[in-house]
């Protein structure tokens, strides 16, 4: 994986915008934490197809790291980038926990009806999962560790 993962990040360097276009699609499917640092700097690309693409591989990757860029990446220019974020910080789930005021308060002034119901799908889903893990952690500790391992 790592051999696929270094040919699509020297991909994403060549001025082939189509081979770029692929190599983000793929590099995200790959779920390859390595490829998160040259998605990061592809989310920052003169492209708004290139940085709506990264953005939405990175919620495939769902790495730590990708979440302040694309909580920043709410507030481009571009009504599809910042879909694209907004869908990929609700795809990460729990791990994106600090993006939901910033979600929250794009969607109460977003003018782009795709882009408000995306905000607040996004900030549902990581609210939800967040519940759900602080849930599951609650029951771990409630369950006796003897009762655990029948």
């Amino acid at each position: 994986m790592r051999r696929a993962t270094d040919r699509l990040v020297e991909d994403l360097r060549t001025g082939n915008r189509w081979v770029r276009a692929a190599a983000v699609r793929e590099l995200g499917q790959t779920r390859d934490v390595q490829a998160v640092t040259p998605l990061l700097h592809t989310l920052r690309a003169p492209s708004k197809e290139a940085r709506a693409a990264a953005a939405e591989a990175l919620g495939q990757i769902a790495d730590p790291r990708a979440v302040p860029p694309l909580v920043e990446a709410l507030g481009d220019r571009h009504a599809e980038v910042r879909r694209a974020a907004a869908l990929a910080l609700g795809q990460m789930g729990a791990i994106a926990a600090e993006a939901v005021a910033p979600l929250r308060e794009r969607a109460s002034s977003e003018t782009n009806a795709q882009v408000k119901a995306a905000c607040e799908q996004a900030a549902q889903q990581i609210a939800d999962a967040t519940r759900a893990a602080a849930a599951e952690g609650e029951s771990d500790a409630a369950t006796p560790p003897e009762a655990a391992a029948e």
